[in-house]
């Protein structure tokens, strides 16, 4: 369970279950890597796409490395193609992006927080980029 495809093998082994499974570990902007390989999964025919995001602290021998203040937690997205109620996702290079990010907690929480809470934009600064999670209108 070392390493970072070791849940999806295991889940996929248990459902005897053949088709793709990527994992990515992307630092403070994995989820927004995550959703744009899921785009991609999608633009190549897939009809939808099972996001599963999730982190805990670190062990403490490697806590020098932690980019934010980590919080064990997990979560689950399905994915269509885009549709009625659908999201936007974009980024712009910033060398001075994610030195607030440091302090705060995990990104993928206020990414989840901003699905739930309806609110029509959400900017986050991480790994030298501005992402913008934005709501169709």
């Amino acid at each position: 369970m070392a390493v970072h495809n070791a849940t999806a093998g295991l889940f996929s082994i248990a459902r005897s279950e053949r088709s793709n499974h990527v994992a990515l570990a992307a630092g403070a902007s994995s989820l927004e890597h995550a959703v744009i390989e899921a785009c991609g999964l999608l633009a190549d025919g897939a009809p939808q796409v099972l996001l599963v995001a999730g982190d805990c602290p670190l062990p403490e021998f490697l806590q020098q490395f932690e980019d934010c203040a980590e919080q064990p937690h997990a979560f689950a997205w399905l994915l269509a193609p885009a549709g009625e109620d659908s999201m936007t996702l974009s980024w712009q290079a910033d060398a001075d992006a994610g030195a607030e990010a440091a302090a705060a907690g995990p990104g993928t929480l206020d990414v989840l927080r901003f699905y739930l809470s309806g609110a029509p934009a959400l900017e986050r600064a991480a790994s030298n980029r501005r992402w913008r999670w934005s709501r169709d209108a």
